[in-house]
């Protein structure tokens, strides 16, 4: 296992002026539509839509990037890539590597918000 932080928790405190109200606000919303983002790159995977899955990717991208959460920024700005390059035959295995980071940031995110954050 990589010892390469899920999220910079410093630099995401950083970046919101270390307002806890906003940190759980970002994360509720993340917890929310990150699954549904997925789904719908899953949609769009099945359907061979490469401009829908780099458009989706793009967004996982920024919204990852809020927390600072370098593995999840990687394996959306892959994914994006190989949907832009249009390159079908990778676009599978860069589904499942942002699923992973997707997982394993959600689970480190709910473990955040369970308790107090210092910047």
């Amino acid at each position: 296992m990589s010892t390469e932080l899920i999220v910079d928790v410093t630099a995401f405190m950083l970046r919101i002026q270390a307002d806890q109200d906003l940190a759980l606000e970002l994360i509720e919303l993340f917890l929310v539509e990150a699954p549904r983002m997925l789904a719908e790159i899953q949609a769009a995977s099945s359907q061979n839509d490469c401009a829908r899955i780099e458009k989706i990717a793009h967004a996982v991208k920024g919204s990852v990037a809020n927390f600072s959460a370098l593995p999840a920024f990687e394996a959306a700005r892959k994914l994006e890539i190989i949907s832009r390059n249009r390159e079908v035959s990778n676009v599978g295995d860069a589904c499942s590597a942002l699923s992973n980071e997707i997982a394993r940031l959600s689970a480190e995110l709910i473990r955040i918000s369970k308790e107090p954050v210092s910047s």
